[in-house]
């Protein structure tokens, strides 16, 4: 007879909110809360009782606790070394940026100061689509592909969009191979026009840039009042076209009562309640030591923000972060996912378009 026994997973945490207490996995994404019993169990998994006949199943089914031979650390690197290079794999993600130009100037955009700021011409379109197409015929197994749009501000070549989009849609109907898009933008051609396109072409997720009320606005995008306005009416606009509109509100220097602020404006006086979502984020300026300071003044201010925020709007209003676990630290780290710039040319990440020093190959 083999006796078989349990751990801990090293993955746990626990959380103490009130008198309450949460256990998280963060490997399995599994969260808990947990009473003495529990908690009895946990601290030895192995003594034999009657709520242990209960619990193991349930706590191994979530990864909570993991039979004692078990090297967790091996088993999670060997699962991303699968999904860095696996060439039976399911989906396909591009990040395509039809412009480097964009409308604003933001005080804090990491595209400042780049090499680039083409548009994506006609043919090199076509050669995109090639290029995609290619890659989809030669592995194995494709059952989705996933384009997220970006710039440059991408809106301001909405014709480039609807070409690939069309061609791309079409091929993937024809091979079986789902197709959905999202698009990163700062609103200002979201006109109905825009979002009508987008909502025909799979665009499924829109997120929208915000930097807060009429004044910031206006100072951190180096914008006009008139820019403000519109952008806001983009907004109701296309509430009502695509389902999934995120707002990031950008986080500077503390700026929280004035995101409230903007919250209010969009969710109250805009009625948009329930019909979009938003989400404070941190911008990453100023010296190392700066920066940390910001940061961890920037998590307590979100907290504050996020409970004053669930008595006022729907649930559904804010864009909470994910608990899930990540197979890897990003996605684009895989080996056959790239961002592709105007020119056709390749980066890992978006944040070096426009940067030659990182560009690391081409469609061609």
């Amino acid at each position: 007879m083999v006796i078989v026994l349990y751990k801990q997973s090293v993955y746990n945490s626990y959380v103490k909110h009130g008198d309450d207490i949460f256990l998280w996995n963060s490997y399995s994404g599994a969260i808990a809360k947990i009473g003495n019993e529990e908690m009895k169990f946990l601290q030895d998994p192995n003594v034999a009782s009657q709520s242990a006949v209960i619990l193991l199943p349930i706590m191994i089914k979530n990864g909570f606790i993991v039979s004692s031979g078990t090297d967790e650390y091996a088993d999670y690197v060997a699962m991303i070394e699968r999904n860095y290079s696996d060439p039976i794999r399911k989906s396909l993600y591009y990040v395509i940026a039809p412009t480097l130009a964009c409308n604003y100037k933001c005080v804090y955009c990491f595209e400042n100061n780049r090499d680039i700021y083409d548009s994506m011409s006609q043919k090199t379109s076509e050669d995109v689509e090639k290029y995609i197409l290619f890659n989809l015929s030669k592995t194995y197994g494709i059952k989705h592909l996933h384009i997220n749009w970006f710039g440059g501000e991408p809106l301001l070549c909405p014709d480039t969009i609807q070409k690939l989009s069309t061609a791309l849609i079409t091929a993937c109907q024809k091979q079986d191979i789902i197709y959905n898009a999202s698009i990163v933008t700062n609103g200002r051609y979201l006109s109905q026009e825009n979002a009508e396109m987008l909502s025909m072409h799979k665009v499924s997720k829109v997120q929208i840039s915000f930097d807060g009320t009429e004044n910031i606005y206006c100072e951190r995008k180096r914008a006009s009042s008139e820019d403000y306005h519109i952008t806001l009416e983009n907004i109701v606009t296309a509430a009502d076209i695509i389902k999934n509109i995120v707002i990031r509100i950008n986080i500077v220097q503390n700026n929280f009562d004035d995101a409230y602020r903007l919250a209010e404006i969009l969710l109250n006086h805009y009625k948009l309640d329930g019909k979009i979502s938003l989400y404070l984020a941190y911008t990453n300026e100023g010296s190392q030591e700066e920066r940390v300071k910001n940061h961890l003044n920037f998590i307590q201010g979100e907290q504050k923000f996020i409970k004053l925020f669930g008595t006022k709007y729907n649930h559904n209003s804010y864009h909470y972060k994910s608990v899930n676990p990540k197979l890897s630290t990003c996605g684009l780290v895989r080996d056959d996912q790239f961002c592709i710039g105007p020119r056709g040319e390749l980066y890992k990440c978006e944040h070096h378009f426009g940067i030659k020093n990182y560009i690391v190959g081409d469609i061609y």
